[in-house]
């Protein structure tokens, strides 16, 4: 009996090592499935506070070291909600809180959100953060201002970013001229945009720019008639700064040069 009870414990044995063996191959056969976490949700964000004062005495030091992580695990995953920002957007607010004179920390951090991950608002935060610190920095202010008026559709607040350095060392001359479009786009005063651009024409040497303010100068004259003759008031001039004549159909004036209009190129909203 006892030779009979080691067979049976050395069969149930074996078939056990057999079952395991067989269910070891069966799974280096199968590939397992992948699961795919975006960045947006695996992030760790420690909380400001408590950094705060962890890092007594190595602020520096530790903004540094999210900086460089924060770079490596940068992505380009736009994030799909504005009410809900990127999770770089609470790297770089933290990196801020740390070291509130890490001026990289707003120039990239506000061109990453507004142009990659598409976060308006915590690029708009971003850049407010650090003009606290650098107010009439010129790469903030631009960055800034494109952000403000071209992405979010907020031409004051854009505006008064690009009049801080239209007269800057910096500044291109295209600035002069996008304020002034931008203060019409804001105004609608036909009469000190179009004062403007006689200045700016009286300046100019190149051939180029000039054929371009001319061409600004004629759409700003041609809508002005436009608004003139459609709101039936008097003394509206008939023709074109061509001497071409206005066209009145289905109860409105038109010109030859419809479509021409002096306006800010504007982002095409999905």
């Amino acid at each position: 009996m006892l030779i009979k009870k080691k067979g049976n414990d050395f069969f149930i044995l074996g078939s056990a090592l057999t079952s395991f063996a067989l269910a070891l191959f069966f799974h280096s056969q199968k590939t397992p499935p992948k699961t795919e976490v975006s960045k947006q949700e695996s992030a760790t964000n420690i909380n400001r506070e408590f950094l705060k004062l962890f890092s007594i005495g190595n602020k520096k030091l530790i903004s540094n070291i999210i900086w460089i992580q924060t770079l490596i695990e940068s992505d380009n995953e736009k994030i799909k909600d504005q009410a809900t920002h990127s999770w770089m957007f609470h790297r770089f607010k933290t990196i801020a809180s740390l070291d509130p004179k890490f001026y990289e920390n707003y120039l990239w951090g506000g061109m990453y959100l507004s142009i990659i991950k598409d976060d308006l608002e915590g690029a708009a935060e971003i850049y407010d953060l650090g003009l606290k610190y650098y107010p009439d920095d010129y790469s903030l202010n631009y960055n800034s201002g494109f952000n403000l008026f071209y992405e979010m559709d907020n031409i004051k607040a854009g505006l008064s970013r690009l009049e801080k350095i239209q007269n800057h060392p910096k500044a291109h001359w295209r600035i002069k001229f996008l304020v002034n479009k931008l203060k019409f786009e804001e105004e609608k005063n036909f009469e000190q945009a179009i004062e403007f651009l006689n200045l700016q024409l009286e300046t100019v040497q190149d051939n180029f720019l000039k054929h371009k303010i001319e061409k600004d100068i004629f759409s700003l004259k041609v809508e002005s008639d436009l608004n003139c003759l459609n709101s039936n008031l008097p003394n509206c001039n008939r023709t074109d700064p061509n001497g071409i004549n206005y066209i009145f159909e289905k109860n409105r004036w038109r010109s030859e040069t419809d479509g021409v209009h002096f306006k800010i190129f504007r982002k095409l909203k999905k």
